[in-house]
């Protein structure tokens, strides 16, 4: 299968989980897209299996897919549906030992809304339980999820080091086994100008949890959020846009103040990048004004769709002279403040050194 072919089918099945049937999109075009996935296991649309499966089902198209495909899609949207009862349970329990530490918490990504934000009968799943906690409480965290089960090494970082790192994984075995990871920030703070009060202000009541202390970022944070993340990941077609997507179909979004935020986040160029994606392969309706306050005036959109074309080195191969060349043209084009990228390669060459 040639990168074309596969860059196709993921974006049918990107267009699947936003609820658009078949009849939109051709039968065999889904076929074929599903038979490519169970192939391939692609991990970054396997969380979208219960938005998809719920598409079928309720536009009566279940029988469009063989066998073999309706058994895949099956089994990832049980295993979908236990891993959010799972993570639910989980993260009430996290934030409960949190509290009694004084310590608050925002589920970020798929933990904040994979069963509240996309409408159908089963729910988006996420493969570890996000957490965010103010700077100055991370460490205090990091021992709190260390008695409840076992860091996850880095793959760069030794142990002793890993204060340079602002999120953490642990495998935990109680109520369920799961991968919780603590975050210190939204991405390093070196990259943007990110005000942790003002997450914390705007921040609200979890919604499948509305009793307990946990919460969850607002719309508008939510959204720039998962541009940043996209950012990172330099990866397109994956279910951070069909989230996007969600969030700006399902969610009242001040667009003023969103686009005032990434401005003074410096990440306004991230931002235009990932919000024209979304509008561009899923139809998002996002707003034209909102997106002609965020374009660039230079060359820096270019570059960045040069960088998530090539995308990120996997973890633990040696990065090659390209990979290093996109993550540079990546940074050059994505961070508003240039003196910030500095910090961030002095900080990169530090981990890297150790």
């Amino acid at each position: 299968m040639n990168r074309n072919t596969s860059r196709e089918h993921r974006l049918i099945l990107l267009r699947l989980a936003t609820r658009r049937s078949s009849r939109e999109l051709s039968k065999s075009g889904v076929r074929e897209a599903i038979a490519a996935w169970s192939a391939s296991r692609w991990d970054s649309i396997n969380h979208l299996a219960g938005p998809i499966l719920s598409t079928l089902e309720e536009a009566n198209q279940v029988e469009i897919l063989d066998e073999h495909q309706k058994s895949f899609l099956r089994k990832l949207t049980r295993q979908a549906t236990f891993s959010v009862l799972a993570h639910q349970q989980s993260l009430k329990m996290i934030g409960e030992k949190m509290s009694a530490a004084g310590i608050g918490v925002i589920a970020l990504k798929g933990s904040a809304y994979g069963s509240s934000l996309y409408a159908g009968t089963y729910p988006r799943s996420s493969g570890d339980l996000d957490i965010l906690v103010r700077p100055e409480n991370y460490e205090r965290a990091q021992k709190i999820l260390g008695g409840l089960g076992k860091p996850i090494a880095d793959l760069i970082v030794p142990p002793h080091k890993s204060g340079m790192l602002f999120e953490r994984g642990y495998r935990l075995e109680e109520p369920y086994r799961v991968i919780a990871e603590v975050h210190s920030g939204l991405t390093h703070h070196s990259l943007f100008a990110i005000d942790s009060d003002i997450l914390w202000q705007a921040s609200l009541p979890h919604p499948d949890l509305p009793e307990s202390n946990v919460r969850c970022l607002c719309a508008e944070h939510a959204v720039l959020h998962l541009a940043i993340h996209g950012f990172r990941d330099l990866k397109t077609l994956s279910h951070s846009l069909v989230d996007t997507f969600a969030m700006v179909e399902r969610r009242s979004i001040d667009w003023n103040l969103l686009c005032q935020t990434a401005r003074s986040w410096g990440a306004q160029a991230v931002t235009y990048f990932w919000l024209m994606q979304a509008w561009l392969l899923l139809d998002a309706r996002i707003p034209p004004a909102a997106l002609a306050q965020l374009q660039p005036k230079d060359w820096r959109v270019l570059g960045l769709e040069w960088a998530f074309e090539r995308g990120r080195a996997p973890l633990g191969i040696s990065p090659t002279l390209v990979s290093r060349l996109t993550q540079l043209i990546s940074l050059l084009c994505g961070v508003d403040h240039w003196p910030r990228i500095w910090r961030f390669l002095d900080y990169r060459g530090r981990m890297l050194r150790n």
